[in-house]
């Protein structure tokens, strides 16, 4: 076998490290091992923090893509028995796996996805951070084993027959995203968060690495957690900060943009530039623009990018796999925008999974609060509720309708009443398809234990396979590197610390408007709890409107093989053409169709 695969992969994904690239053969096992990297140069950008890293022996080396954010913590660790040749994390990382091995990658604190390789004892550990931040998917069978951070580069081997994988179409179509570690192609898998897959001289094996548990705060009281939390932020937005290149930031009309404004500014971070979206509400444009020259900050808007033929087709090219909310479009935007100003974005994302801010979040809460375990109750609720008038516009019959949206998908299930609550209401459907392993699945008498359940889903499910492949793959197709803070690892330990309940004490969203009174800003100079949602800033030219009515109410297309008689129904009864509302859900199946069409 020839180097040509290896080459292809690289040439394939390239725009992920366009820096330097690389390629090596070496033996392994009696079978020949083809690496190659495309490197996104961040901390050290010297010619001797290339990669693939080597160990001064040669015995060692690692190809990481990611950032380490306590390396220079872990380097000291390490400086009585290694010698250092450059200030990369990179080689910290490499002798942090020499030294420690598995269980060092609980003391991480980063984000990354690596390969690192021990020569003298046949051994490679693959493996990916505690949130899943950067990708790494991987094929094998009986000839070959391949990985790569995109699907698309285990494509360009060769050496792998593409085909489509059906049984992802249902849960893609009820939460807007594949169920890992599967992929819409079969047998190409993606590698679950916090976990390692390693070969040795006898084994190979996918297993979880663990995570340094967290000191259980049972007792404090709510100036004393804010306080804390504000702590564990600062000390992050520090550590994100540290950059060899230029940084930017993204903000949006929300409490979580508003902090990382003030922090990012009292860590000294000066010039840097701040995006924002323009959005239809002049008032809020410019009370964020006021915001951002608050700090003396290189303002720059961003008008929302018009949905058409050529933007469409244009996006589409970089299309890994679907993911079905707007936001994959509105990010790849948003990117290309950043791109001749920064090599490092730091975004806000995460902060309402962190504090228990989606509607979803107070929803439960209230179910749990009112109606765990109350099956009479619910009963009741549920043959009653539609009797109530949802039709008209006045504001009783909106809180009628409300209310009747909420009770269809109260469930005696606390476990499938949360699933409920994060399903497309278009597409939702009972199903085996759906996994729920992240839910905890015994009855329990505690609303915490639910609550716990519903975050540990929030992460491992709809963060990790939504919100972060999207982040990650539109920004890197700009050679950016995108750096989440409240993702940060140390944040996590302390709010996976807390008793959830405490995340509802006084109110929605009151621990980031508590965080406000650790900053200079004035709370009526912020306007919204959650950011703003990226269906706010679409912006479709009408022919376009009329081409995705027409692809999604195509049943003789493929896909329609694979959506239930149900969820037919409910496509023709429930997505008319132009009203905004549904339009998420029409662009989740006018996706997948498309992307359908031009892989297979």
């Amino acid at each position: 076998m020839t180097s040509d695969p290896i080459q292809a992969m690289n040439g394939a994904t390239f725009y992920r490290g366009p820096d330097y690239s690389d390629a090596l053969t070496f033996e392994f096992k009696q079978e020949k091992i083809f690496v190659g990297i495309n490197q996104l140069k961040i901390i050290d950008i010297d010619n001797a923090a290339n990669q693939p890293f080597f160990s001064a022996d040669k015995r060692y080396f690692v190809l990481f893509n990611g950032s380490i954010y306590n390396y220079k913590e872990l380097a000291r660790k390490l400086e009585l028995k290694y010698v250092f040749n450059t200030h990369s994390d990179t080689e910290i990382l490499l002798y942090w796996l020499i030294e420690y091995g598995i269980d060092g990658l609980r003391e991480l604190n980063g984000m990354f996805a690596f390969v690192f390789f021990d020569r003298q004892e046949n051994r490679i550990i693959l493996s990916k951070d505690m949130y899943g931040i950067k990708p790494m998917y991987y094929y094998n069978d009986d000839n070959y084993f391949i990985a790569s951070s995109e699907i698309k580069g285990i494509l360009a081997s060769g050496l792998v027959a593409k085909q489509f994988n059906s049984s992802q179409v249902q849960h893609y179509l009820q939460l807007g995203f594949v169920q890992r570690p599967f992929t819409f192609y079969k047998n190409i898998y993606e590698l679950n968060e916090g976990a390692y897959l390693q070969f040795d001289r006898h084994d190979f094996k996918v297993k979880k690495f663990s995570i340094t548990p967290s000191i259980e705060y049972s007792d404090l009281n709510s100036d004393t957690l804010v306080s804390k939390l504000n702590e564990y932020i600062e000390k992050s937005i520090s550590k994100y900060l540290v950059s060899d290149v230029p940084i930017g930031l993204y903000v949006d009309n929300s409490i979580s943009s508003a902090i990382l404004l003030d922090k990012i500014s009292k860590a000294g971070a000066k010039n840097i530039p701040v995006f924002s979206f323009e959005s239809n509400d002049l008032a809020k444009n410019e009370a964020l623009s006021e915001l951002v020259q608050k700090y003396s900050f290189n303002h720059i808007t961003i008008t929302p990018q018009t949905l058409n033929k050529v933007t469409f087709n244009t996006f589409l090219a970089s299309v890994d796999q679907p993911v079905g909310e707007y936001a994959y479009f509105h990010s790849y935007h948003l990117s290309n925008q950043m791109h001749p100003f920064v090599k490092v974005a730091i975004l806000g994302n995460g902060s309402s999974e962190l504090v228990g801010n989606y509607s979803k979040h107070i929803a439960y809460y209230n179910y749990l609060k009112r109606l765990l375990h109350h099956n009479l109750k619910i009963s009741l609720f549920k043959t009653t509720h539609q009797l109530l008038p949802s039709q008209g516009n006045n504001s009783i019959k909106k809180i009628f309708k409300s209310w009747n949206k909420y009770i269809e998908k109260v469930d005696k299930d606390p476990i499938q009443t949360y699933l409920n609550f994060c399903s497309s209401e278009v597409f939702h459907e009972k199903s085996q398809e759906v996994s729920t392993e992240e839910l905890l699945a015994e009855k329990h008498e505690e609303m915490s234990y639910y609550l716990k359940a519903a975050f540990r889903f929030d992460q491992t499910k709809i963060l990790a396979s939504s919100t972060l492949p999207v982040i990650d793959k539109t920004m890197m197709r700009n050679s950016i590197e995108a750096r989440l803070p409240f993702l940060d690892a140390d944040v996590k330990r302390f709010m996976d610390s807390l008793d959830p309940k405490l995340l509802f004490k006084h109110g929605h969203n009151w621990i980031l408007k508590k965080l406000l009174s650790y900053t200079d800003i004035n709370p009526k100079m912020v306007f919204e709890t959650a950011p703003t949602r990226p269906l706010n800033l679409v912006d479709v030219s009408d022919a376009f409107n009329t081409e995705i009515q027409n692809t999604i109410m195509n049943t003789d297309h493929p896909i329609y093989e694979w959506i239930s008689p149900s969820q037919k129904a409910s496509i023709k009864k429930n997505l008319p053409e132009g009203v905004l509302s549904t339009f998420n859900d029409r662009w989740r199946l006018f996706l997948l169709m498309k992307w359908y069409d031009k892989e297979f």
